[in-house]
């Protein structure tokens, strides 16, 4: 079974998604909270891989910028923010998924965030966006 591009991010998303809901115990399981958490992943989703898997590298960079903005003015992902306090998480407490866990913690410590990665997607969208 071959699978395309839209198989593979949804598949990427669900399992964070499921990689996040089985680690994290959140004190208020709801619809709109599993939305709100199943929206979140797939978004960061879409923010590391949208590029790679769909192109469309004008629509990527709007994305990661916009979700910078978001990040400066709340200090963190609104919907991180929403999702931590319905569920009795602290502030600045990262989803448990497959980017934060299976990326971010791996990399050296003098470039482990998510602005990290997102600069190389930006060259990467941008370097795209230049040669087409």
């Amino acid at each position: 079974m071959i699978m395309n591009n839209k198989d593979i991010f949804i598949l990427l998303s669900l399992v964070s998604f499921i990689i996040d809901v089985l680690n994290t115990n959140c004190k208020m399981n709801s619809l709109y909270i599993y939305t709100n958490n199943l929206t979140h992943h797939f978004l960061i989703i879409y923010a590391v891989f949208g590029s790679l898997l769909f192109g469309h590298y004008r629509l990527h960079v709007l994305v990661i910028l916009l979700t910078i903005l978001g990040w400066l003015l709340f200090k963190y992902c609104i919907l991180t923010l929403y999702y931590n306090r319905h569920c009795g998480i602290k502030d600045g407490e990262h989803h448990d998924n497959l980017i934060y866990n299976g990326i971010i913690q791996q990399l050296p410590s003098a470039i482990k965030s998510y602005y990290s990665i997102f600069v190389f997607i930006l060259i990467y969208d941008v370097y795209n966006i230049y040669t087409e």
